[in-house]
């Protein structure tokens, strides 16, 4: 990455740890799917209480369309959560693999000025980081 830090550096280390596009965009489209779902909560909510209101009772039709969404939302989020969860930690994998090629290959210097425990926390911290930005 340049010492500007640009995004087309970024875009480009990204590239090189080889992420799995297919099962990230997937992953969006059901966490998106998951977004929309819960949406229509307050539609059949509010069907619930109309119905309670008119026929001093609980449709059942609608309680279990209700309880329907919200057990169909809460699979297919966390069926979402897990897939990102698998695109990060494959980033991250490739990403460690990179960087280690890199600090094996710095001249004796570095080492001599560089303690080796701060190297091995830059680097798994760092890429937690990019982790949690994937993942999240």
């Amino acid at each position: 990455m340049g010492k500007n830090g640009d995004f087309k550096s970024f875009l480009s280390l990204v590239i090189e740890t080889k992420p799995k596009i297919k099962l990230f965009v997937l992953a969006m489209i059901i966490t998106a799917l998951s977004a929309v779902t819960s949406t229509l909560v307050p539609h059949y909510l509010k069907r619930l209480i109309d119905s309670y209101n008119t026929l001093n009772g609980i449709n059942l039709t609608d309680s279990l369309g209700l309880m329907g969404i919200f057990l169909g939302s809460a699979i297919v989020g966390a069926i979402g959560s897990y897939m990102l969860s698998m695109v990060g930690l494959n980033v991250v994998a490739n990403l460690r693999v990179l960087i280690w090629e890199k600090i094996i290959k710095l001249p004796i210097e570095f080492y001599d000025r560089n303690r080796s425990a701060d190297i091995a926390s830059r680097l798994v911290n760092d890429t937690a980081l990019i982790y949690n930005l994937v993942s999240n």
